[in-house]
């Protein structure tokens, strides 16, 4: 596993149009079933206890890319990794993210990240961080291609 931590002020990519992400509740979970359907139990966890989607949908209203952030502070991964992630106070943690297959190999994942980043780094938040499992080769890839640093 590999910590990874970079500053929201850098900018990786420019956002060409302003991506608007849907606000996800437990009355609309139907917008996963297309592409993340499998997700959903997650999901529904993640929402009761208070972790904040970025999701996007298409113009069917199904999700096609979602990331999730935990704000400040350290965060306890209940679904996957089951231990306690460092968080300063004023990190985010990026701690899930994906793109349905058809939407893979653009830029949304960098697009999505972006606008979250810019985001928090307006909230006064000054790094983001994320825990990258090291058989994962594209997304440590992503990552440092990104200028993530390893942090732990």
């Amino acid at each position: 596993m590999f910590l990874l931590e970079r500053p929201l002020e850098l900018e990786s990519i420019k956002i060409k149009n302003d991506l608007t992400p849907a606000l996800v509740t437990e009355d609309n979970l139907y917008i996963f079933e297309k592409n993340f359907s499998s997700y959903v139990p997650a999901i529904k966890k993640l929402l009761a206890e208070g972790s904040r989607p970025e999701v996007y949908t298409d113009e069917n209203n199904d999700a096609y890319a979602m990331l999730w952030v935990h704000a400040g502070g350290d965060y306890y991964d209940k679904l996957l990794y089951k231990c306690r992630i460092p968080i300063p106070k004023d990190s985010i943690y990026q701690f899930a993210g994906e793109v349905a297959k058809d939407k893979r190999g653009g830029r949304i994942t960098v697009y999505a990240q972006q606008h979250v980043w810019n985001e928090y780094y307006k909230k006064g938040f000054k790094n983001t961080r994320a825990l990258v499992n090291d058989n994962n080769i594209p997304a440590l890839r992503m990552h440092f291609k990104l200028q993530f640093k390893e942090t732990g």
